[in-house]
């Protein structure tokens, strides 16, 4: 980005989140058009929550790319920021267990 590779910033950053949607929710975001991958996350309630901020991403990307828009450098941070809210509000969280809980379940040495 700060090599004025706008272009190629905007297509890395989509193609991450592509691909973390295809091992999410196992479809073929990268073969997709932005509505197409839209339409396949109404399908997953885990992903309901960050529709619109997937299609403001993937859309803005889509401008860069075939419309030739520049986008500011706080459009570029702001996007930034966005992928990684997205990821972290849909990944799939391990169970976290109390402290007392964890120190039950480990194995007891043997003398």
């Amino acid at each position: 980005m700060q090599k004025g590779e706008v272009k190629e910033y905007y297509s890395r950053l989509t193609d991450i989140v592509r691909r973390y949607f295809e091992q999410r929710y196992g479809f073929m975001a990268l073969e997709q058009t932005t509505d197409e991958i839209l339409s396949e996350l109404r399908r997953h309630p885990t992903a309901e929550e960050v529709w619109g901020e997937t299609g403001e991403v993937l859309r803005r990307a889509d401008m860069v790319k075939f419309a030739r828009h520049m986008p500011s450098m706080s459009d570029h941070e702001k996007a930034m920021e966005t992928a990684r809210n997205i990821v972290e509000r849909t990944r799939v969280k391990e169970p976290s267990f109390p402290a007392s809980q964890g120190k039950e379940n480990e194995p007891h040495a043997v003398v």
